[in-house]
């Protein structure tokens, strides 16, 4: 993908510095399923709040079967913070008091991370500049066309289609595509043309 198919696709408009801004915001969710033991949350979130996170832990889990097992997992296999009954579990123990909102917020962000629309396109820390974004905009110069086309050559049916793609590089600028079934028109006199002889040309080459 290319910047340009991405401000495309993202539908974005506005001035490059705008246009940059949203496209550089980590505002999209990325889910992180890897299991995390007390040592990866320590890891993570610094001693600190580590300490405050799996103190909340310990002292919810002496009242609550589930939430023991929970903790005996952090302390053994992991935990995925990604599902969303972690996730929820979490947003339970902060509201009965366990956790602050600042653990909490740490604790599930193990498991969901957010990344920028550039980041997910182009690689993770990668940041698209305003230059960058109004070079992208300039109209592209055509470098080259691709054609593809299909046929059907049978009994009573004679089928063509034509893709023609303008290109910029390895850039998609524009497509077209035309067909022909059993002699009707694709729209354009010169397609009908070259479609009608190379279906002719196809149906002697089956007939040999």
């Amino acid at each position: 993908m290319t910047l340009r198919e991405l401000i495309t696709q993202k539908n974005l408009t506005g001035t490059a510095s705008e246009i940059a801004a949203v496209l550089n915001a980590k505002t999209e969710p990325v889910a992180n399923s890897e299991l995390y033991t007390s040592t990866g949350v320590i890891l993570e979130l610094g001693p600190d709040l580590a300490r405050q996170a799996l103190a909340g832990f310990l002292a919810a889990a002496q009242n609550d079967p589930l939430l023991q097992s929970q903790y005996d997992k952090l302390n053994s296999t992991g935990i995925d913070f990604s599902h969303p009954l972690t996730q929820q579990m979490i947003d339970q123990l902060q509201m009965a008091g366990a956790f602050s909102a600042e653990v909490a917020a740490a604790l599930k962000g193990i498991g969901i991370r957010y990344k920028s629309p550039y980041e997910l396109a182009f690689g993770d820390g990668a940041v698209v500049t305003p230059e960058q974004i109004e070079q992208a905009l300039q109209p592209p110069t055509v470098t080259g066309k691709r054609y593809i086309l299909s046929c059907i050559v049978g009994p009573g049916q004679q089928i063509a289609n034509l893709v023609v793609s303008e290109l910029s590089g390895p850039e998609i600028v524009s497509t077209k595509t035309y067909g022909m079934v059993n002699g009707v028109s694709s729209g354009d006199p010169a397609v009908d043309g070259l479609l009608t002889r190379i279906l002719s040309e196809l149906s002697s080459f089956a007939n040999r």
